[in-house]
């Protein structure tokens, strides 16, 4: 068996004798096997899913997520500026009190989620 490899090291064409061709193997621009097309011409295609046209055939995700970042942060900006945050804290580590805490946290999560769902 012998076998040709391009400059990228990676294998083109396996051979057998030196001269009769088993396979020649297809590649795209990030080095992903496209396709296998046999000695005889019988062929294998692979595909490969682009995962944000797969995941975001929309193209919201930027959005969505820029959204969230923005809920999360103004919220939590709001609750250090008015002393709740620091107030929940204290009471949970000064008094092992973590009712105030799970309220902020739960706003804090409200507001990430109407982030997103807005787009900020």
């Amino acid at each position: 068996m012998q076998y040709d490899y391009d400059a990228l090291n990676r294998m083109t064409v396996a051979r057998e004798n030196g001269t009769f061709i088993l396979a020649n193997y297809i590649y795209d621009t990030l080095s992903r096997r496209t396709s296998l097309v046999y000695g005889n011409g019988a062929s294998q295609g692979y595909v490969y899913n682009d995962p944000t046209n797969q995941t975001d055939p929309t193209g919201n995700c930027g959005t969505i997520c820029i959204g969230a970042v923005v809920g999360f942060v103004a919220e939590v900006a709001v609750q250090a500026y008015t002393g709740e945050l620091q107030a929940a804290v204290s009471s949970a580590v000064n008094d092992g009190d973590y009712s105030a805490l799970g309220a902020s946290a739960a706003k804090i999560g409200v507001s990430t989620v109407a982030g997103a769902a807005t787009g900020g």
